[in-house]
């Protein structure tokens, strides 16, 4: 998922029948054929990794895998896709001896089977609903108000309807009261706003059903035999992290084909590199992203008493696009600047905190069919929260300067942002100006340089972080910024 909460929302697709995973799903899902020439030398390199290092088939190697995960079709959350994707990453990692362990995650997701819209009481189908279908009402009598795509919308909304005419609406008004977003196709909504009155009528029904997906999880140990003093004590580590799903009919080359290729890739450098390391180097591939990041919410619920432990979140997400790379901290790099800690490189945060309501966990914030998205006052705060200090901040411009490259920030969404509403230090590494959540992200429209440099980025902020002997300087807890 790369979203913006500053109109970047790509349209909804078409609503799809989607196979859910149930046990026998996921035991007929399709497998993917690895892709070929994938096995360099996995012999540790004790010379050390110089800075900005790729070797010659790192990017091929991660198109070949982003070619496998898009030529098995669509992949969303919970279907045979998934499964599939699940089972090709699973066991490329233990193909370079690694052990990997899966955690299941269950989650709900309410499932539109009925809507009636009425808008002056003309029928309309509309492109998207925002509401909760969780805890609030399923039927909607009232005066709406229009607000075009692009409007300023009122401060206090208080309880009111909306209808628009573009999706990213809805994320203007969550956190301003209103009870309902409709987003209508341009045609009527033009239609309607024409009309000599705004009367809407809804009438929702369906049924909240219960969904399954799953987490893999790996560690590369760093191989010293001179551990630095206070090693075990410490127990740092870093988490590199991507999405095994894909938006509903979008084959995913781009999102996440890409930002999984990578994952692969730098879980093999990483083994090359033990003898470097001087952290342990976590590998968390999540399910159901494109839904609520479901997956990475699970983790932190069942990790967060060890996520103290965690220097920062490394996130790979969309590495493809035709602009990059963009370093993703969700706020406006200023915004961020502004509230950061200082420090040299941080202490681990000691008190991790998940912000996410009660009501929300364990249920997706998306139909799996695109047909409604959750409208939730504190689903903004938590979507646009940051933990981006000084420190990291530094190691982030310091690798762009290595690397002789520009290096933007922006406020794309992703799994890093679980983790940064609850305090750890969280960034995500994509691009922009792509083809995603669309039948049209396919492996044509990558664009190779891209995502070398994307890759590159990652590796080298990895790099210098992972072998650097400063990680035991002493900071207070990090505290997520939110808008």
């Amino acid at each position: 998922m790369v979203l913006s909460h500053r109109f970047a929302f790509a349209a909804p697709a078409l609503a799809l029948s989607l196979a859910l995973a149930s046990p026998l799903a996921l035991a007929l899902a399709p497998r993917l054929a690895p892709p070929p020439a994938l096995a360099p030398s996995l012999a540790l390199d004790h010379s050390g990794a110089a800075a900005g290092e790729l070797d010659s088939g790192f990017v091929a190697r991660i198109l070949a895998h982003a070619g496998s995960l898009a030529a098995a079709g669509p992949r969303s959350a919970a279907s045979g896709g998934e499964a599939a994707a699940h089972d090709y990453v699973a066991g490329q990692l233990r193909a370079m001896g690694l052990n990997v362990e899966e955690e299941r995650l269950d989650f709900e997701a309410f499932a539109i089977e009925e809507v009636d819209l009425r808008l002056a009481g003309r029928s309309v189908t509309p492109v998207v609903l925002g509401l909760d279908p969780y805890n609030g009402p399923l039927d909607f009598d009232a005066q709406a108000l229009l607000l075009a795509g692009g409007a300023d919308p009122p401060p206090d909304l208080g309880g009111r309807c909306i209808v628009t005419n573009h999706p990213m609406v809805q994320f203007m008004v969550m956190d301003r009261g209103a009870a309902l977003v409709a987003c209508v196709p341009p045609e009527d909504f033009d239609v309607f706003a024409q009309g000599a009155t705004h009367d809407l009528r809804l009438r929702v029904r369906g049924a909240i059903r219960s969904h399954e997906s799953y987490n893999l999880v790996t560690v590369v140990e760093p191989l010293l035999d001179d551990r630095p003093d206070g090693f075990e004590s410490a127990r740092k580590e870093i988490l590199v992290t991507a999405h095994l799903d894909a938006y509903q009919a979008s084959p995913g080359a781009n999102d996440n084909g890409t930002g999984l290729g990578a994952f692969l890739e730098i879980a093999r450098w990483c083994l090359r590199h033990r003898a470097q390391l001087t952290v342990p180097v976590r590998f968390v591939a999540f399910g159901a992203e494109e839904v609520g990041a479901i997956g990475s919410h699970a983790y932190l619920a069942r990790h967060e008493g060890k996520l103290g432990e965690c220097l920062f979140v490394l996130n790979l997400d969309t590495l493809g696009g035709q602009e990059g790379p963009r370093v993703a901290v969700t706020a406006s790099i200023e915004d961020t600047l502004a509230s950061s800690s200082d420090g040299a490189l941080a202490a681990a945060p000691s008190s991790v905190v998940d912000r996410t309501p009660p009501e929300l966990r364990g249920r997706a914030w998306e139909a799996l069919d695109g047909s409604w998205r959750i409208l939730h006052p504190e689903v903004l705060q938590l979507i646009t929260a940051r933990t981006y200090p000084q420190w990291l901040q530094q190691f982030v411009a310091s690798a762009a300067t290595t690397l002789k490259m520009e290096v933007s920030h922006g406020d794309l969404i992703s799994d890093h942002q679980s983790f940064a509403q609850a305090g750890v230090p969280a960034i995500s590494i994509q691009s922009r100006k792509h083809s995603i959540h669309s039948p049209g992200d396919t492996m044509e429209k990558l664009d190779a340089g891209t995502l070398r440099k994307c890759s590159a980025l990652a590796v080298e902020i990895l790099r210098a972080i992972a072998f650097d002997e400063r990680r035991d300087a002493p900071e207070g807890p990090h505290t997520a910024t939110t808008r």
